[in-house]
C-alpha cells in the first residue's frame, strides 16, 4: 500500500474552493498530525480521504475535484475511485454511519 504524499488539489470542496498544493508545502510522512481552529478545514479534509475509501464523492460535493499523489507517482483523483487506493478513515462521519448508542 502506497502512502499518500500530498493532496495535489481540492476544488469545491466545502471550505476548499480551490487548493492546491504548494512546493513551501512539506510532504506527508508515514504519521502525520493535523490540527487547527475549529472551522480551518479538518473535518472535510478527512472527508476528502474518505471520498478515496468509499470509492465516491461526498453527496454534499457532487461537483468537487480531487487529486492525491502517492508515494509511488502516482495520481489518484475524482470521479474515478476504482484505483487501488486503499484508505480506512475514521471521522464523525463514520461514528454517525457505524456505531449507535441508543440501542444498548
Amino acid at each position: 500500500m502506497a502512502l499518500i504524499r500530498k493532496v495535489q488539489r481540492i476544488k469545491s470542496f466545502g471550505v476548499y474552493s480551490d487548493f492546491r498544493w504548494t512546493a513551501e508545502l512539506p510532504v506527508f510522512n508515514r504519521y502525520n498530525l493535523i490540527y487547527g481552529w475549529n472551522y480551518s478545514g479538518k473535518t472535510t479534509l478527512s472527508r476528502v480521504f474518505r471520498c478515496f475509501e468509499l470509492r465516491q464523492l461526498h453527496p454534499d460535493f457532487m461537483g468537487a475535484e480531487i487529486k492525491i499523489e502517492t508515494e509511488d507517482g502516482k495520481v489518484h483523483e475524482s470521479p474515478i475511485f476504482g484505483n487501488g487506493l486503499d484508505l480506512r478513515v475514521f471521522n464523525s462521519d463514520f461514528i454517525r454511519e457505524n456505531l449507535s448508542f441508543d440501542d444498548g
